[in-house]
């Protein structure tokens, strides 16, 4: 009978533990996560896509804004995968602490993290996001046929 209740507090004691490092390991890759994510973004802005000109950004039509904006969104997720991978390179201080696996916890083998915090923190992205958003809004003045008119016509001249 003692035997019993000492081997439930030990469990109780390592639950304890183990949960406890897995709350530490969730903050420790969030943090990993946003860092790399804030790094890339301003690299992004700043070397790849530079300063966002609405002048040429609105001359070009909403399927290829639209587009573009698939085209980051995508390279983004490319960079989430390869971060991850990269990002395990980062050891956790307490792997194998009482058995704990810093490589079974989802928020580390997960990339949502990093895609979101890219996605927030490009400023370029914003923008373009921004202008498809009004230039969709103002398609909504006008009525359907113009709409599809015009979407033909630009279309043909950009093809």
């Amino acid at each position: 009978m003692k035997h019993s209740k000492t081997f439930e507090k030990s469990s109780l004691k390592k639950e304890i533990i183990i949960r406890s490092l897995k709350i530490i390991d969730i903050f420790y890759a969030t943090f990993i996560y946003i860092l790399g994510a804030f790094i890339f973004s301003f690299f992004l802005d700043k070397y790849m896509f530079r300063e966002f000109n609405k002048e040429k950004e609105n001359n070009k039509s909403l399927l290829i804004l639209v587009l573009e904006v698939c085209g980051i969104v995508g390279f983004s997720g490319i960079i989430s995968y390869l971060y991850r991978n990269f990002a395990h390179a980062f050891l956790f201080p307490f792997e194998g602490f009482y058995g704990f696996s810093h490589y079974k916890v989802e928020e580390v083998t997960s990339t949502g993290i990093f895609t979101v915090y890219i996605l927030f923190f490009n400023d370029y992205l914003d923008k373009k996001l921004q202008l498809i958003k009004d230039k969709f809004m103002n398609l909504n003045k006008k009525p359907l046929y113009e709409i599809k008119d015009e979407i033909k016509d630009k279309i043909k001249t950009e093809i």
